[in-house]
């Protein structure tokens, strides 16, 4: 089976990148997890077919994103032709949030490739976004974080069935559409921050 992609693993990729996309963590590292967990890193070839098949599937993530946000989509495009300011507004704003990784990322492609598309420095980079909040957060964020009833409670909640609990009804309440789409899509939520 040298360089191919078992259907399973298609599936399994699939289901990884569907879940991952809309919430608020890295669907790419989580694709780089689940293929090395699934053992499709090596050989090369496979490792070629592979990811190919990650860039298709967040290519139908992108286009679902197209579709879910088409009116701005639209108001942009009319923006572009001089019929709505906010939509020029709008896209000038993606425009320059675009605009460093349009010009790094084929500078850097190669080096982040090489180093950072493995198992280890994806791990490292998700595990280290928690501490790295807290650090830039306000003192009295962190005096909470310290107190004695937050860390009874974070050890509670640590505890294996307890996780799984939590884990699996707060996933499924977050499939409820109203819920999932006010906390991801309405952009009035973000407004506020």
């Amino acid at each position: 089976m040298s360089g191919s992609l078992g259907i399973l693993d298609a599936v399994v990729l699939g289901l990884v990148e569907g879940v991952t996309e809309y919430l608020p963590i890295s669907s790419t590292g989580h694709l780089v997890l689940a293929r090395s967990l699934l053992g499709l890193d090596s050989p090369e070839d496979i490792r070629r077919n592979v990811d190919a098949f990650l860039i298709v599937i967040q290519g139908g993530a992108i286009l679902a994103v197209l579709g879910l946000y088409r009116t701005s989509v639209l108001r942009m495009i009319r923006g572009v032709f001089g019929n709505d300011r906010e939509g020029l507004v709008l896209f000038r704003n993606l425009l320059i949030a675009f605009l460093p990784a349009a010009i790094l990322g084929p500078l850097l492609n190669g080096w982040i490739e090489a180093r950072l598309m493995e198992a280890g420095p994806v791990l490292l980079a998700l595990s280290a976004g928690g501490p790295v909040l807290l650090a830039g957060a306000p003192e009295w964020l962190r005096a909470l974080c310290a107190s004695r009833l937050v860390i009874v409670i974070y050890r509670t909640i640590q505890q294996p069935v307890i996780a799984v609990i939590l884990f699996v009804g707060l996933f499924w309440f977050w499939l409820i559409p109203p819920v999932h789409f006010a906390a991801m899509l309405d952009h009035n939520f973000f407004g506020a921050f």
